[in-house]
């Protein structure tokens, strides 16, 4: 069977979708024949392996409103002439492409001997509501299109306003982890004993992208009546604010940004936090 899987980008790119497709075909690399579709940074467009997993990211010509705009997306994920497309939504280049694509043609006309549309919905679009309005259509599309619409929880599924006329198609898949990855080994020992000379006994662990739908502020506005410390780990658009925010609250004695960090130091981080 072949499976394609399109993102947005892929690891090393940091990101929580980018590192859920990168555990989903980790696992999936050895039962299908696997390949992903995902954006470029640069304008070339580049082949890799990546631990076994084929990775094509495809040129990026411009990026608009948070979206590569790559215009060999719908050539490439017809090239390969999938037996199953999975696209990880919200994903505006993907879902465009993909209708753009001689796969989703073929599939139009009988759909049940098509390509099959998997969709995994990892998220409502929340902030953009006037490119929301020329966004709906499209979702729409994609959601009677796809086969079956992969959630992460039931409470995201009954209450997401996109999915409320598609309930019949979703199937509640939780994010798995492998804990594996968080042993602790002679190395992280090492690591977190280096930790513990910068950060008070007890501390509050973020992880993640510094960006407007973590809610951060709510976070460091809290942190004036909390009696420890906050270590704040990632990078994004947001970082100049909220340090600036640390500043003017006082609060630069609390609150610790390490930027981003490798995947030891993170584990390391994750065993030494109270919270």
């Amino acid at each position: 069977m072949k499976v394609l899987q399109i993102g947005k980008y892929f690891y090393p790119h940091f990101g929580g979708i980018e590192t859920f497709l990168y555990d989903l075909c980790d696992e999936l690399k050895d039962k299908v024949e696997l390949k992903v579709v995902v954006a470029n940074e640069k304008f070339k467009t580049e082949k890799e392996i990546i631990n076994g997993i084929e990775v094509n990211r495809i040129g990026k010509v411009i990026k608009i409103a948070s979206t590569s705009i790559c215009p060999l997306f719908p050539y490439y994920i017809g090239k390969y002439k999938p037996d199953v497309v999975h696209i990880h939504f919200p994903n505006p280049l993907g879902e465009i492409s993909y209708f753009l694509s001689n796969v989703s043609m073929k599939s139009r006309g009988n759909k049940s001997s098509g390509c099959k549309l998997i969709v995994s919905y990892h998220s409502d679009i929340v902030k953009q509501k006037s490119l929301l309005k020329i966004y709906t259509p499209l979702i729409e599309k994609l959601l009677k299109r796809a086969d079956c619409i992969i959630v992460h929880s039931e409470n995201y599924m009954r209450s997401s306003p996109f999915l409320k006329n598609y309930q019949l198609k979703c199937r509640v898949v939780p994010i798995g982890i492998d804990i594996r990855k968080f042993s602790i080994t002679d190395n992280t020992k090492i690591i977190m004993e280096r930790i513990k000379q910068k950060v008070s006994s007890r501390f509050i662990l973020f992880i993640g992208r510094l960006v407007y739908y973590k809610g951060l502020p709510y976070l460091i506005d809290a942190m004036t009546d909390v009696d420890t410390q906050l270590v704040v780990i990632g990078s994004g658009p947001l970082e100049k604010e909220l340090k600036k925010k640390v500043s003017r609250k006082f609060l630069n004695d609390k609150i610790l940004f390490t930027g981003r960090v490798s995947e030891e130091e993170k584990i390391a981080y994750l065993h030494l936090c109270e919270l």
